[in-house]
């Protein structure tokens, strides 16, 4: 069960039991703590929300956490642009199975 930022930045929140069992140092669980409070500042936006912003802009925000620095920025970006690369081609080549199927062979279109 992963904790919420609220949870995470709760006083009540005991990393002694809860994050140290996983593993976690001190060090880490000061930066997750920090994470928390910049993600319910709205310094770190939602996921859902980062493509509305431009790299430059993600990277600036999120080198504001204790830990994250702008490799770690980019190597996110760069996954992300993997998984979005993944995703259209898999879509195409669902795209291009189900026309193979049908009788008239044409690609479907995405809807509007």
């Amino acid at each position: 069960m992963r904790p919420s930022p609220s949870q995470v930045r709760a006083p009540c929140w005991q990393p002694r039991s809860d994050a140290a069992r996983g593993g976690f140092s001190f060090a880490k669980i000061r930066a997750l703590r920090d994470l928390a409070e910049k993600t319910l500042s709205g310094i770190v936006p939602p996921s859902a929300h980062l493509h509305e912003l431009t790299d430059e802009a993600i990277v600036e925000r999120l080198t504001q956490v204790r830990g994250i620095g702008p490799w770690t920025v980019h190597m996110m970006l760069m996954f992300q642009l993997v998984a979005l690369m993944c995703c259209r081609s898999m879509i195409s080549a669902s795209a291009m199975a189900f026309a193979s199927h049908t009788a008239s062979r044409a690609l479907p279109t995405p809807r509007a």
